[in-house]
């Protein structure tokens, strides 16, 4: 019985809402003829925050560089950012190829590196999807991280996978955090 407050999710997030995080989703009876309505049960979403463990990464970015790759509208993105990573002051620089959807959504894949300010390195590689929040390049993006690294300080990276969000300003700027994904 559907008697908790519901919330209405938009097709696209679906698959990931489902497939990650495992919710019992059905398919709403208030279908409009231009985009499907999908309903979860608020309580069913009570239990997502224990899926968050420690902010493993917090940092300020900007896009350094964007170049258009095909005509289908294929990015090249490479950006910086400046944070703290386990309390260490830390640079990361990554390059991103994203995708258009038809949709609106942009879907980018990257790889990157992070060096702290101790001189410590970690490799890392990420996907994600951009929601546009208005014109380009607002947005945000949602995603996971994966690190490899072998300094001994940052070796917790390596059994870690971080979900991240980030929000996007009309600058190009960004501010993005990284949870411990449990």
């Amino acid at each position: 019985m559907w008697l908790a407050p519901k919330i209405l999710i938009r097709p696209y997030l679906i698959k990931i809402l489902s497939s990650c995080l495992q919710l019992r989703i059905r398919k709403s009876a208030l279908n409009d003829k231009q985009h499907s309505t999908y309903i979860i049960r608020r309580d069913t979403l009570l239990g997502v925050g224990k899926m968050l463990g420690e902010l493993i990464y917090e940092a300020m970015g900007k896009t350094l560089g964007l170049r258009v790759l095909d005509d289908n509208g294929t990015m090249e993105m490479t950006i910086q950012e400046q944070g703290v990573v386990f309390g260490t002051e830390c640079t990361i620089t990554v390059t991103l190829v994203g995708k258009h959807r038809p949709n609106g959504i942009m879907y980018s894949e990257g790889h990157g590196i992070m060096v702290t300010k101790d001189g410590d390195t970690a490799t890392l590689t990420l996907s994600g999807i951009t929601i546009p929040k208005g014109l380009p390049p607002i947005g945000s993006i949602r995603g996971a991280t994966f690190f490899n690294t072998q300094s001994p300080k940052l070796a917790r990276l390596n059994s870690v996978v971080c979900v991240f969000e980030a929000e996007v300003n009309a600058d190009h700027s960004y501010s993005v955090k990284d949870w411990e994904w449990k």
